[in-house]
């Protein structure tokens, strides 16, 4: 069982902005599975079910995302705005496996998978490297 960590982030966002418990593991463990943490690095399982949207969350630490499958997909975009949440923007796009993206950390958002196969990605965060949580 792995313990996921509070790890201290950027300046320019407010613990008290957010609701709590919106680390990925934590709000969307459906899809977000930890599967190795040491020291500063954690290795994330990620996987998202056909048709299915993950439920919104954030990423605080820096991390690379390496996707193991080609898959069309829906990212959101999310601001909390009077105690409730803004869709800010929502685009379509596709993974492809073998690609490797760098993330400095990631406000809101979910993911919905299009397709009619699981997405499947491996997510390395490096603890120590609180990233931005704003849009």
């Amino acid at each position: 069982m792995f313990h996921l960590r509070r790890i201290e982030v950027a300046e320019k966002f407010r613990e008290d902005s957010y609701p709590e418990g919106l680390e990925g593991a934590i709000a969307a463990p459906n899809s977000h599975r930890p599967i190795f943490e040491r020291g500063s690095v954690r290795i994330v399982e990620v996987s998202i079910a056909p048709g299915v949207q993950e439920p919104i969350h954030t990423h605080e630490p820096a991390a690379m995302l390496v996707s193991l499958t080609d898959t069309a997909l829906r990212y959101r975009k999310y601001s909390w705005e009077a105690g409730q949440w803004v869709m800010l923007e929502s685009r379509d796009g596709h993974s492809q496996s073998g690609k490797t993206n760098w993330f400095e950390g990631e406000p809101p958002h979910s993911v919905e998978n299009l397709d009619s196969e699981a997405y499947r990605g491996i997510r390395i965060e490096f603890l120590d490297q609180p990233g931005r949580l704003t849009w």
